[in-house]
């Protein structure tokens, strides 16, 4: 997976230059929600891609499985969109974060599932995961839209950045510090 680090690095790095040239304040603070979402987005296009392969690995030969199909598919369309935002960001850093959240909330609308290629039986390799299960990821990435589109449109725009900010740094910590703790953890 070493071509998306290839394609995603150039763009992480104009986002990072953008949040140390900004003059304004929200506009530095947004550079700075986008380059971290950036660090994220790259992970986890390489993780899904990985495990789309990893499962594939398991099917039979020649078994097609339409659900994986649709996975890879909609992954790819998100990283084709998540590109296209990070690399609008010198141009316009509200476009690029508007660009970044709905191919999330594409992705979320779209998947219907969750990979999971260290189940025991190919059943259960490929979970129903609908958007019920990923309503709290769909409302956080709209609130993050509509925080985006206040601060472009003018509506205290200083605020809005922190605002987009904070749920940035949030989401992180609370996914990363679960991994860390379970990493840390000596019993499991």
């Amino acid at each position: 997976m070493k071509w998306l680090t290839g394609l995603y690095a150039p763009a992480i790095m104009l986002v990072l230059w953008q949040a140390i040239v900004q003059p304004s304040l929200d506009q530095k603070l947004l550079a700075i929600a986008i380059f971290l979402l950036s660090l994220d987005l790259l992970k986890m296009a390489i993780f899904d891609l990985e495990q789309v392969a990893k499962v594939r690995s398991m099917l039979e030969i020649g078994r097609n499985e339409p659900r994986l199909d649709r996975f890879f598919w909609v992954t790819i369309g998100t990283v084709v969109l998540e590109l296209m935002g990070l690399y609008l960001a010198p141009i316009s850093r509200s476009g690029s974060a508007i660009v970044i959240l709905f191919s999330q909330v594409g992705f979320n609308l779209l998947t219907q599932v969750q990979l999971m290629p260290e189940m025991p039986d190919m059943v259960n390799k490929i979970q129903p995961w609908g958007i019920r299960d990923r309503a709290v990821v769909l409302i956080a990435d709209c609130l993050g839209i509509g925080l985006v589109v206040l601060g472009q449109r003018g509506y205290w725009p200083i605020g809005t950045s922190i605002g987009l900010l904070l749920m940035v740094v949030i989401y992180g910590v609370i996914k990363y510090g679960q991994i860390y703790m379970r990493s840390a953890d000596p019993t499991g």
